[in-house]
């Protein structure tokens, strides 16, 4: 009886992160797109960061994806070589 509302729960999480990730994919595409083609003193430059920000973020983000997937994976080997 407990597992039905788990699934219910999951399946909220998961539309939450997917509006999310949909909403942040959107907002960056804008950023990138639109603020190079507006005017210095445009409002539309108000709405976004600086676009030096719209690569290093990605950039950084993907190294530390990296980073961290790499850590993992080493971490896995050598605890399977000691076993």
């Amino acid at each position: 009886m407990f597992w039905p509302f788990v699934q219910v729960r999951h399946s909220v999480l998961g539309k939450a992160l997917l509006v999310f990730g949909v909403g942040l994919y959107l907002y960056y595409t804008a950023w990138i797109l639109l603020t190079p083609f507006a005017e210095p003193g445009h409002p539309v430059q108000n709405l976004f960061p600086s676009r030096v920000y719209g690569l290093a973020l990605p950039t950084i983000g993907i190294i530390l994806l990296l980073s961290v997937t790499a850590g993992l994976a080493g971490v896995l080997i050598t605890l399977e070589k000691l076993r």
